[in-house]
């Protein structure tokens, strides 16, 4: 039970992970898109865009880069969580191995005294049996 909800948790965490990038790549778009405007502006074209337009823009760009350093902690939080599952994985994967090994084992050790038995039946019954099959040297 334990193995299927690491399984899980780790799975959970992947696709934790997938959104993550996937927001941080949107954010970053956001930044370039955001930062490209300002680049791009003559000293002419300033003249059109009011200094209100720009404080809000660059508000706006703050705001981008101070959320993809956010998502970049929880995507480093993520990574390391997911790497210790991925360790607990491997110990929980060693642990069956090892169980499965000890199951055959058992199996294996149960079946031979059933054959010690098996020989000891026919020793004990040996002349009936030898009677039974004919093969006795009895004349």
């Amino acid at each position: 039970m334990f193995f299927v909800n690491a399984i899980l948790l780790f799975f959970r965490h992947i696709v934790e992970s997938t959104k993550l990038e996937v927001q941080s790549r949107a954010l970053g778009e956001l930044h370039e898109n955001l930062k490209s405007p300002l680049g791009k502006q003559d000293s002419d074209d300033l003249t059109f865009s009011t200094e209100s337009e720009l404080d809000e823009t660059a508000r706006k760009l703050l705001n981008a880069q101070e959320e993809i350093i956010l998502v970049k902690e929880r995507y480093e939080e993520c990574n390391k969580e997911k790497s210790y599952l991925q360790g607990e994985l491997n110990a929980l994967k060693e642990q069956i191995q090892i169980l499965q090994v000890q199951a055959k084992t058992v199996s294996v050790c149960s079946f031979i005294p059933l054959v010690v038995l098996a020989v000891a039946m026919m020793l004990a019954f040996y002349p009936t049996l030898a009677h039974l099959t004919a093969t006795s040297d009895q004349t």
